[in-house]
């Protein structure tokens, strides 16, 4: 059977979107016939540990050199039968000398373009050297280029000239596993939120996500009167400068950060809440998976106007407009509403547009499930996943 193997910055038991993507396309590739390896760097530094899980086997290697989520890891030796590269974007250190490999044994390379990083001073202007002068290479070894939404990809001039190479496959989501349930009464009772209107966010609270915009949604929700509540899931080292902050606003009291929580949990929360908020403040989030848990769980979503983020709530939020190119935000949205993105004041105001109208409210609900199950069900992922391998791949390796 062909061989699969993904080279990634991390992956479970760390919570982040790439990780978890990397996890479930691993799982896709196995539950198709392929073999499957993942390759990651070991932050614990502490030597190369080999795990087994079914038929698929993970490789934590002790990187070489780690700053944060980056490391150089020692790949080259551990790719001679591969047959896919399948690569997750980010991953600075360890692209180049896996596709010099790989191009070396004459294999195909897949490449998940999960995000375009951005930073702040010497780490903005790594990125941007790195995004001038070592993307175009990545761009032109890759055989597939697979990105989750055209909008957010295709305003990059990159992008455009290789886009015979772009696939647009969205994240996917168990809609058999994310699915409504009655309000949980134990927590309820457990937070006191009885009669509250409950708003949730779901993200890390590491560093690695400072563009999830906590302190946006906090200055936001200070500004809602005390019949809403807020439940923040998500760990990290910033958790005490954002409790510090709601503090400082006097929203305490209306206030739950559950710390990191398992997905069992995870959906318990979703459907203990009214609505979902993703506040992210910049193109670090380029579609945000949470949007699809919540909304499997028939939530509605109020999202920052960032390209990718924007168009999973709607089709229509993705037409173009005029001649710039650029979609036209917040128009008959079916399943939430977007507000101008780091204005906590519009955030505020959406919310409260959104409570005040029972029957937008109810319709948004009932139709966020549908279009998850239309458009972003695992059933669907998966298949087009296994296409976009088939079609690179000899023939005689087709499972």
């Amino acid at each position: 059977m062909p061989h699969i193997s993904h080279l990634t910055c991390v992956y479970p038991p760390y919570k982040g979107g790439i990780g978890s993507v990397t996890q479930k396309y691993a799982q896709i590739g196995i539950n198709n016939g392929y073999n499957v390896s993942i390759y990651t760097p070991n932050y614990q530094k502490t030597g190369h540990i080999q795990e087994k899980n079914g038929q698929m086997i993970i490789h934590r290697i002790q990187p070489q050199l780690a700053l944060g989520n980056a490391a150089i890891i020692n790949i080259k030796n551990y790719l001679k039968n591969t047959d896919i590269l399948h690569i997750h974007y980010p991953f600075y250190g360890s692209l180049i000398p896996a596709i010099r490999q790989i191009k070396k044994n004459k294999k195909p390379i897949v490449l998940s373009w999960h995000m375009n990083p951005q930073s702040r001073g010497l780490k903005g202007l790594f990125f941007k050297l790195y995004k001038l002068i070592i993307t175009p290479w990545i761009f032109k070894q890759a055989d597939k280029i697979l990105v989750s939404t055209e909008d957010y990809f295709f305003q990059e001039n990159l992008f455009q000239k290789y886009k015979n190479k772009i696939e647009e496959l969205p994240f996917g989501i168990n809609t058999e596993k994310f699915k409504p349930q009655t309000k949980n009464i134990h927590l309820l009772q457990k937070y006191n939120l009885q009669n509250k209107k409950i708003l949730i966010f779901v993200g890390g609270l590491d560093r690695a996500h400072y563009f999830k915009g906590v302190n946006i949604l906090l200055k936001a929700f200070s500004k809602l009167s005390t019949a809403y509540s807020l439940i923040i899931v998500g760990a990290g080292e910033l958790k005490d400068a954002y409790q510090q902050q709601a503090e400082k606003l006097k929203i305490s009291e209306r206030l739950i950060f559950t710390g990191g929580i398992n997905d069992e949990d995870l959906i318990k929360h979703y459907n203990l809440a009214d609505c979902l908020l993703l506040p992210s403040i910049n193109g670090g989030e380029a579609f945000g998976i949470v949007q699809l848990e919540a909304m499997a769980c028939g939530k509605p979503v109020i999202v920052s106007d960032l390209p990718g983020v924007r168009t999973v709530l709607s089709p229509q939020s993705h037409r173009k407009s005029g001649t710039s190119g650029i979609p036209s935000a917040g128009e008959n949205n079916q399943t939430g509403l977007i507000f101008e993105t780091k204005n906590s004041k519009d955030l505020k105001n959406k919310i409260t547009e959104l409570f005040n109208n029972p029957k937008k409210l109810k319709s948004f609900s009932q139709n966020a499930r549908q279009r998850v199950i239309k458009k972003y069900s695992d059933k669907i992922i998966s298949k087009k996943l296994i296409q976009i391998y088939q079609s690179i791949i000899p023939n005689n390796y087709s499972p």
